[in-house]
């Protein structure tokens, strides 16, 4: 696929969103700012998008650390655009699925009172100007949204991964539950048949594991008993084909981003 077609593709998703001027997210923008002359180099970088206006409302001085691109070289040649165009070929046409999936995902089941609740994730493969490949994890936070809840300004933190493993392209939107842990309401794996995709509570479960929990902690977290907890573990068991959660736990750092 054609830089030209990618860009025609990813404006297509969004061509009927409401225009939005960026001075509604002003004081997002100022706490960016300051924020971003305190912050030293790090493999992450964050910005504020326009979705509807492809635009960057605010970039950090960190994507120029972590991708090569001067500030001036993205938002001078389309910004999100830009971003767009350095997408890894392999990526490219899930990511896109994913964009769709996860937006019309939101505007038809996330609630009003739920908006502020949730973000998105995702990842993909982007070309440095020195001609290697990173990976990206993407999380962004919708700020505002339109008449149809869809998105339309976000804010994205993105985690910079230099490494020679082509992770397999996930999306996922989580909400925060009532015991302040954020739950996963969306996953799928793009890379992978849809008889071979993980549930929901299966991708949290693995995600908690990794952060240490044992199972009557994930059962609390995720509003569940410890026997539903155990009964998930067993199919994880079967699908990933280990026997010992520390297996799973290394099969989740191996092969996940998020």
């Amino acid at each position: 696929m054609s830089p030209e077609e990618r860009i025609s593709k990813y404006k297509e998703l969004f061509k009927s969103l409401t225009i939005v001027n960026g001075k509604t997210v002003a004081d997002d923008i100022y706490k960016m700012q300051q924020m971003d002359e305190m912050i030293p180099q790090l493999n992450t970088y964050y910005f504020i998008v326009n979705i509807p206006l492809n635009k960057y409302e605010f970039v950090s001085k960190n994507i120029e650390f972590n991708l090569g691109y001067s500030l001036a070289e993205i938002t001078e040649n389309g910004g999100p655009l830009f971003i767009v165009s350095k997408i890894h070929e392999a990526d490219i046409v899930n990511w896109l699925q994913c964009l769709q999936e996860l937006f019309a995902y939101v505007g038809k089941h996330v609630t009003l009172e739920n908006q502020e609740r949730i973000y998105c994730s995702y990842n993909f493969r982007v070309l440095t100007k020195s001609g290697i490949y990173v990976n990206i994890l993407e999380h962004i936070t919708p700020l505002l949204f339109d008449e149809h809840n869809i998105p339309v300004i976000g804010i994205s933190y993105c985690t910079v991964v230099a490494t020679e493993n082509n992770f397999e392209n996930r999306g996922c939107i989580r909400q925060l539950n009532d015991n302040e842990e954020y739950e996963t309401i969306f996953y799928k794996n793009y890379s992978k048949p849809d008889d071979q995709q993980l549930t929901c509570i299966q991708f949290d479960i693995l995600r908690l594991l990794k952060k240490g929990y044992d199972v009557s902690t994930i059962a609390d977290k995720l509003n569940k008993e410890d026997f539903f907890i155990q009964e998930e573990l067993a199919g994880l068991f079967a699908i990933i084909k280990c026997t010992t959660t520390d297996e799973l736990v290394a099969f989740f750092t191996e092969n996940f981003m998020a």
